[in-house]
């Protein structure tokens, strides 16, 4: 197995370690909050016009929480998945 292979999990009998992931493997290492500051003030000023909002008729939670599928022959109603809001 080299690291241009790819696997089918349900097909695999074994699964060896390869050497060269491990070595490129880098420690994660956690920050404590108390030590960084929450903002970082090295970004540069970004203006953003929030003129389309303001002409917007319904939001993103209405289509989430409304009635979005509604079969009007079956009265059935299937809500919109919060992926496709």
């Amino acid at each position: 197995m080299t690291d241009n292979v790819s696997v089918n999990f349900a097909k695999c009998e074994s699964f060896p370690i390869i050497e060269s992931a491990k070595e490129n493997h880098k420690k994660t290492t956690l920050i404590n909050p108390k030590n960084k500051p929450f903002i970082n003030y090295n970004i540069s000023y970004l203006d953003l016009s929030l003129a389309r909002v303001e002409n917007q008729k319904r939001s993103n939670l209405n289509a989430f929480f409304g009635k979005i599928r509604w079969n009007r022959k079956t009265g059935n109603v299937i809500p919109r998945d919060w992926f496709e809001v």
